[in-house]
């Protein structure tokens, strides 16, 4: 009982540390989190998690090899936790982006995506098309481009539909960004029509879902329009 309580107040500690971006007091409190666990010989699910937490921290104080080596370790403990290995690869594409890898990036996002398509989380499904879309982005490459587009379509798609508020506000700020490039650039921001999106087999989990939701694909145009047109005049107005 006393170890819980111990565990549960460094952990309140650390989210607080974490919250106000103190991140060496909040790396001290995983490390002392870690060593506590590692003594009562807790699970390596349970530890793995301290040690996610432990990444992105060293990711936050831009130590970024340390990083790296921490989420590789996570990747074994959470061999049986689809839901956590998911999370991993997604913070390994950031950390590779952040390391200038693109390339790696890119590979780390679709390994992410494709394990959180078997999941039956709209959320995560939207969280790993919109970060794949960004860093496809930013290979500036033609064909890239072009996929980046679908995925950030297909992550407006599960935000809206879902009803995932914060998330599709996050969407918003990334297609007002998009357009705002676009302009400076003097080109015109192509997003592919929804039926031209669900007809590419890479998009069936997400036809699946829509399915099972019933969606009206003639509505959901419609609507999809429309919150493009209020991105690209926000992004017009500059606002």
């Amino acid at each position: 009982m006393l170890s819980r309580t111990y565990l549960t107040a460094l952990h309140v500690a650390f989210r607080a540390d974490y919250d106000r971006m103190d991140w060496v007091s909040a790396l001290a409190r995983l490390e002392t989190s870690l060593q506590v666990k590692q003594a009562l010989g807790r699970s390596a699910e349970d530890i793995g998690g301290t040690r996610f937490n432990r990444a992105s921290t060293l990711i936050a104080l831009n130590r970024l090899d340390e990083a790296q080596e921490e989420l590789v370790a996570c990747l074994e403990l959470f061999t049986n936790d689809p839901s956590m290995t998911s999370k991993v690869r997604g913070s390994l594409a950031a950390l590779f982006q952040n390391l200038g890898d693109t390339e790696q990036a890119i590979r780390q996002a679709c390994q992410a995506l494709a394990i959180t398509e078997h999941l039956q989380d709209p959320e995560s499904r939207a969280i790993s098309h919109g970060s794949l879309a960004i860093y496809l982005l930013d290979a500036r490459d033609e064909q890239a481009s072009r996929e980046s587009a679908r995925h950030q379509l297909a992550a407006l798609l599960y935000r809206h539909c879902a009803g995932l508020n914060q998330g599709l506000q996050n969407s918003l700020v990334n297609y007002v960004k998009i357009f705002r490039q676009a302009e400076v650039v003097g080109s015109a921001l192509v997003v592919p029509r929804v039926a031209e999106l669900l007809a590419d087999p890479a998009f069936g989990p997400l036809v699946e879902w829509l399915t099972q939701l019933q969606v009206d694909l003639a509505e959901l145009q419609q609507r999809t329009d429309q919150i493009l047109e209020q991105c690209r005049q926000q992004a017009l107005a500059g606002n």
